[in-house]
Parts: structure tokens; C-alpha cells; sequence
């Protein structure tokens, strides 16, 4: 289930102190794995040992993380976990309207994947930067070591005190974290309503329900928030073209992303690559999702 925002902040605090060792850099190339992250992220080792396969850009890596070492994976870059080794990790997702921090204790079921019942979607009133901090981790590449664990450091320590800020609230339920997660990881498909219930274990009613009572969005609304928010970093981060970035975000038709782009972002996806574009404070411009 959702955690408390507190509880959360104390691993994240741990985390920052032991940031120490190596910090590695997935890639694009080659397609090495069977997963495409969807957002910038970082995975980082607490305890244990942390099993994850990914490209650099040059080879496949198949490495063991090992406590205080941390790998960033940026928007649509390959990586692949592996739940064969018993280990804590922490692992941060950086989205436009909010920063998912999930907390993973795999010492248990080996060999399974577990889900992520400790998490926090920190909304963007609390926390900023932190995306631009994890922006600048990946520019470096490696090139700069200690600077790079010195940002990781203070990207810690910035995603903490944001959680400490954060009024304490009853949890969610443990139905709302399986659907975040089914959203997560099925998005960028050719998916319904029925599939994302399947993959949460919910009905399609219940569903619609708790995406309601927690977001206060329809389904079809929370599809596309991900959908634009995965598009948005391809447009910042790469140079695909527009049609291949709506179909690779989920979107059928190129022409349904371009108007859902613009009534969200209030430009158009080619004038926000071309202009460089700036978004205002207030993201979530109102539109019809339908």
C-alpha cells in the first residue's frame, strides 16, 4: 500500500547517506533487453545486491549494483531488473506532475517480481528541480564521478525534505498502487480499460472508481496524462519525429496527440522542440481528454 510520506523521507534519507560507489548509464542501443523504461529514473542498491541488465549504447551491462551504488536510466532508455538476489532498493521516477519514489524490500520471494506496496507520488506544489538534477546526472555520463554523486546526494536530500513537507494523510489502498503500477508499465500499448482491471486485479468498475476517488480523473484521462508526460521526454531528449514519437507514447493517431499536446502543454509538440519551450508552473492546463 501507499506509504506515508514520512516513512518514505527515512529511506530516502538513508539512501543519501550512503551514496558512495558507482553510478552507472543506461543507454539506447543496442535492444538488449525486454523492458523500455518510460521515464527518467534511478535504481539505488541499500542492501544486497541489485541484479539489473541494460545498454550503454555500446554493449548490453549485466551488473550487480552493490550498496550505494546507483544506475540512471533516462526516458525510453533499455533496462531489464532481475529479482534473483535478496536486496533493498530505492527507485525514483521523475514525471512532469509529480516524482514517484518507491521502496523495495526483495529478500523474500526470489525469483519473483515484487510489488512496489511502498511508494509516494510527490505532486509538484511540494518538490522542483529534482528532475533537472536528474537531468544534469545524465548529461554527465560518468564523466565527472564525485560531482555525480554529489548531485545524486542532493537529489536525495531534496526528494526527502519535499516528503517531510508533505501533510500526513490516511493510506491509500493497496487496489490504487496496483493500478499506478499497471498504468506504469502498460501505457505505451494498444490497452483498455479491461486490461489495466486484469493487471490490478480489480474489475473494470472498480477501476474507474478508485482512479476517480484518488485522482479525480477518469481513466481515459489518467491513460493520456502518462501518455503525454512519456512524449513530452522524447521530445526534450531525442530526435524521433512526431508521428513515431505519438505511436511510441501510445497514441493510434498522430493528429489525436498533436491536439491533446496543445490543449495540455498550450503549443504544439513541433513548436515546443523548436522553441525549446519553457512550461509554465501551471502544467495541467484543463482540456477534454475524451
Amino acid at each position: 500500500m501507499e506509504s506515508t510520506p514520512l516513512k518514505i523521507a527515512a529511506y530516502c534519507r538513508s539512501a543519501a547517506e550512503k551514496v558512495s560507489g558507482n553510478i552507472f548509464f543506461a543507454g539506447f542501443a543496442p535492444r538488449c533487453c525486454n523492458g523500455v523504461n518510460n521515464y527518467n529514473r534511478f535504481i539505488f542498491c541499500l542492501e544486497g545486491r541489485k541484479h539489473i541488465i541494460y545498454g550503454d549504447g555500446e554493449k548490453v551491462c549485466d551488473r550487480l549494483l552493490l550498496p550505494g551504488d546507483a544506475v540512471f536510466v533516462p526516458g525510453n532508455g533499455e533496462e531489464e531488473e532481475k529479482w534473483d538476489l535478496p536486496h533493498t532498493m530505492i527507485s525514483c521516477v521523475f514525471m512532469s506532475s509529480y516524482t514517484r519514489v518507491i521502496y523495495i524490500d526483495h529478500c523474500r520471494k526470489l525469483n519473483e517480481k515484487p510489488v512496489a506496496k511502498c511508494f509516494y507520488h510527490i505532486p509538484k506544489e511540494y518538490i522542483s528541480g529534482d528532475g533537472k538534477i536528474a537531468e544534469a546526472i545524465l548529461e554527465l555520463k560518468g564523466d565527472a564521478p564525485e560531482i555525480s554523486r554529489q548531485l545524486l546526494r542532493t537529489l536525495l536530500e531534496l526528494i526527502t525534505d519535499s516528503l517531510c513537507k508533505i501533510p500526513a494523510q490516511a493510506p491509500r489502498s493497496p487496489e490504487w498502487g496496483r493500478i499506478c503500477d499497471a498504468m506504469h508499465n502498460l501505457f505505451r500499448g494498444d490497452i483498455t480499460r479491461a486490461d489495466v482491471a486484469e493487471f490490478a486485479g480489480v474489475t473494470p468498475s472498480q477501476l474507474s472508481r478508485i482512479i476517480l476517488k484518488n485522482s479525480g480523473k477518469s481513466f481515459r484521462e489518467m491513460l493520456n496524462d502518462h501518455r503525454l508526460e512519456y512524449a513530452l521526454g522524447l521530445l526534450q531528449n531525442s530526435s524521433m519525429p512526431i508521428g513515431e514519437i505519438a505511436s511510441s507514447s501510445g497514441f493510434s493517431y498522430t493528429s489525436y496527440f498533436i491536439r491533446l499536446f496543445h490543449e495540455r502543454y498550450g503549443v504544439s509538440p513541433e513548436h515546443f522542440r523548436k522553441a525549446h519551450f519553457t512550461l509554465p508552473k501551471n502544467e495541467n492546463r484543463s482540456g477534454n481528454n475524451l
